[in-house]
């Protein structure tokens, strides 16, 4: 086996364990620069976990206190959520709905 073959065989198994569209794959796609921002809202947000009770927490969430998550990261990780407007048809309004679960 010459090393295109086993990069290729690599490349299969992290596909398998890694699927193109889920958050562990997400992830690895942020550069540095992303992934230490992501670490740190997510330290900050473990830290107000431990510190706060669920109540606290949900008016924080309601009042829009909590930390946020940077946009690009945010992107990356969530993709691009699409609006959907009162004034759509249903067909178009499903699928928008489909491709957000497409995206999960």
């Amino acid at each position: 086996m010459n090393i295109a073959q086993l990069q290729q065989r690599l490349a299969d198994l992290e596909e398998r364990i890694r699927p193109r569209n889920s958050i562990a794959a997400r992830l690895k796609r942020l550069t540095p620069d992303q992934r230490a921002a992501y670490e740190k809202w997510r330290a900050m947000l473990g830290q107000i976990i431990a510190d706060r009770t669920l109540v606290e927490i949900y008016a924080d969430l309601c009042e829009g206190s909590l930390p946020r998550l940077r946009h690009d990261v945010r992107r990356i990780l969530n993709g691009e959520i699409p609006v959907i407007r009162t004034d759509e048809t249903i067909s178009s309004a499903e699928n928008k709905y489909r491709s957000i679960l497409e995206m999960s």
